[in-house]
This record gives C-alpha cells, structure tokens and sequence, in this order.
C-alpha cells in the first residue's frame, strides 16, 4: 500500500485513539516525520529543492481546482507568497483546518506526542539518510523506554528506498515480515 507522509502520520494517531479491531496485532510506520516542524525544516535544505518543487507544482494544481468548486473558501491570492511547503502550510494548511499557524498545525499533530500511547506492537523504519526527515523525526528515547514502539534507524534508505546492499530491494519486505511475523 502506497501512503503519503500525512497517511502514515494519521495510522499512529488511530493506533494511539481507537481499538479499531482485534485483529490489528501490529503496526509499522515507514519513512515517517514523527516531528512534523523538524521534517519541515529538512526540507528547506538547498538538497531538497526538488522535492519541494515537484509537491508545490503538485499542490498548486489542487489548489486550483479547489479554488474554481470553492472560489469563495480557497482563495489565490496567498499563493504568491508561497516559496516551499512549509509557506504552504502557513497560508493553506493552517487556515483551512483551523489552525493559527503551521507551527500551530505541526505542534498539534506530530506523531511523536502519541507514540508513548501506543497499544499494539509498532516499527518505526526511518533511515538516518531520509532527506525528508530531520534529527528529530528518530524517537530513540521513546522507542528505548516503550516495551511497544521499536525504531529501526538504518544508516541507508532514504525516502522509502530501502535495499539490502544498495541492489537488492527486499530488506524493506523481510525486515517488515520478520517483525509482523514475530508480532503476533
């Protein structure tokens, strides 16, 4: 299953909040920005710019179309002020969901405020060079003290890249199935 960064953020939240089934023994969070503000700052570094084009050409054909069903709740006009995702956050995200800032909106639903409520055994797999994520989005403190949430930091793997020997590209799967399989 393909998730975004939002996706992935919100299945800890529902771990955390609801016993959604007895089924669900396990859980893992792949490429995750537990930290929101800090993930956000990551990607202000001259590396990413990319990436921070590619999403805000992508956001910005959704805003469009937004705008023309809602021209009366989606307005253009802060779209020229836009210079990468986190102004994105500020004139967009925040506003739309009631939040006064992106600060406000990355404060209130970072993951990583959850994960100590966690019930069912989760994986968190970041990779240190994950350049979406910056030194705050690896809870080691909170996976050392948790019997439930476990982090695998590997050095390689960027975003989702993950391989064994920079060629193979099962790590990722015997990493994930060893610990389903031992989970439940």
């Amino acid at each position: 299953i393909h998730t975004t960064n939002q996706d992935r953020m919100h299945i800890v939240a529902i771990l955390k909040k609801y016993v959604l089934d007895t089924r669900i023994r396990a859980a893992i969070a792949i490429s995750t920005p537990v930290h929101l503000s800090d993930a956000s700052k990551a990607l202000l570094k001259s590396e990413n710019v990319l990436y921070q084009l590619k999403f805000l050409y992508s956001l910005f054909s959704k805003i469009r179309a937004k705008n023309k069903n809602f021209p009366d709740q989606i307005s253009m006009k802060p779209w020229w002020k836009i210079r990468n995702l986190y102004d994105f956050d500020e004139y967009y995200t925040a506003p739309l969901f009631g939040y006064s800032s992106a600060e406000d909106y990355y404060a209130k639903n970072q993951c990583i405020q959850w994960l100590e409520h966690i019930r069912v055994p989760s994986l968190i797999i970041n990779a240190l060079d994950d350049p979406f994520l910056g030194d705050l989005c690896y809870p080691f403190d909170e996976a050392e003290g948790s019997e439930i949430v476990s982090l695998c930091a590997p050095k390689y793997g960027g975003h989702v890249g993950f391989s064994k020997n920079g060629v193979e590209r099962d790590w990722i799967l015997e990493k994930t199935w060893k610990f389903l399989t031992n989970a439940g």
